[in-house]
């Protein structure tokens, strides 16, 4: 079953201590399998970091993109793949 997926976005001034302001994060899930996708402003160079996380909390895959949408763009081509390559087990 596809799931859509629904970005969730902390912007300057909200109140969230715990989440990078800047930072984008939502859950994919795919026949069944559940990912997180967390997105955050790259501290090491120009662009946005997007990291794919399983259920046990490890990186399964990560990337650096210029934008925002490209790194949403990005992690949701990213984690179909994986996804597929899960199933596919």
């Amino acid at each position: 079953m596809l799931l859509p997926v629904v970005w969730d976005v902390n912007l300057p001034g909200q109140t969230d201590r715990n989440a990078v302001v800047g930072a984008a994060w939502a859950e994919i899930e795919i026949g069944g399998v559940l990912l997180s996708v967390e997105i955050e402003p790259s501290r090491a160079a120009d662009g946005y970091v997007w990291t794919i996380v399983g259920r046990a909390d490890d990186t399964l895959l990560h990337g650096i993109a210029a934008t925002m949408d490209d790194a949403k763009a990005c992690a949701i081509v990213a984690a179909v793949a994986l996804v597929g390559d899960i199933l596919a087990a």
